[in-house]
């Protein structure tokens, strides 16, 4: 079957002091690459709960994020006890951590952006006893990001606004067992932007000194740098 009906629930509730305390279930799925040896695989499928609180400052548009979660994915691809060569769909991950986010007005003009993940990613049901208990490849247990806008000044340069920002990834599992290690990096990512009326005129650039990367024990470069333009009209 390549459909299934999935769902999403949560309730929050505000308080008086600008606190909003609240929690939230969801489920998906996904589609699994390949098959397995009866040419049948079935799609992932994961669950979440999500528990946490917002806050915003009276009088202000700032606005702070904490929460933690626990995410379980099943129908996780794995051996195959019979053979060492098939596979099955028999696994499970599971995902727990803690979620960090700032965004405020700094300065006239000036807005930041930061978040910070802490990740605890173990593989909880396999058919190799070597595996469990592993985290799972190509996973970093920290990442963060700090992101600053700022709107130029003066009637001269009204809608104009520059950004920069900073991505850090920790160091990822480069294998099954967890014996190598990709190392961590930090990338720069850069913005300018023109908005007048419904016009809307984008620059963006990813990894914008082009810093080299690699994953999967240096078989295979991450993403150097990119830059997009786009113009938007709305109406």
């Amino acid at each position: 079957s390549d459909s299934k009906t999935t769902g999403s629930a949560g309730v929050l509730y505000l308080l008086d002091s600008g606190l909003a305390p609240y929690a939230s279930y969801s489920t998906s799925f996904v589609p699994v690459v390949g098959a397995n040896y009866r040419s049948t695989p079935q799609p992932e499928q994961s669950e979440q709960w999500e528990v946490g609180v917002k806050y915003q400052p009276a009088g202000t548009d700032a606005l702070y994020t904490a929460s933690v979660f626990d995410l379980r994915r099943q129908n996780v691809t794995t051996l195959d006890p019979t053979s060492a060569a098939l596979r099955v769909q028999t696994g499970e991950v599971r995902s727990r951590g803690l979620e960090l986010e700032a965004k405020a007005r700094i300065a006239a003009g000036l807005d930041l952006l930061a978040s910070y993940t802490y990740l605890d990613a173990k593989v909880t049901r396999s058919n190799d006893a070597q595996e469990l208990g592993k985290r799972p490849f190509q996973t970093a247990r920290n990442t963060a990001k700090l992101w600053l806008g700022y709107a130029l000044p003066g009637e001269a340069l009204r809608g104009w606004s520059l950004g920069v920002g900073l991505r850090r990834v920790g160091p990822t599992v480069a294998d099954t067992y967890n014996r190598y290690w990709n190392e961590g990096y930090t990338l720069v990512d850069a913005a300018l932007h023109y908005a007048k009326g419904p016009l809307r005129f984008s620059l963006n650039a990813a990894n914008l000194g082009n810093k080299v990367t690699t994953a999967n024990r240096a078989q295979f470069y991450g993403q150097g740098r990119s830059v997009m333009a786009t113009v938007g009209y709305r109406w």
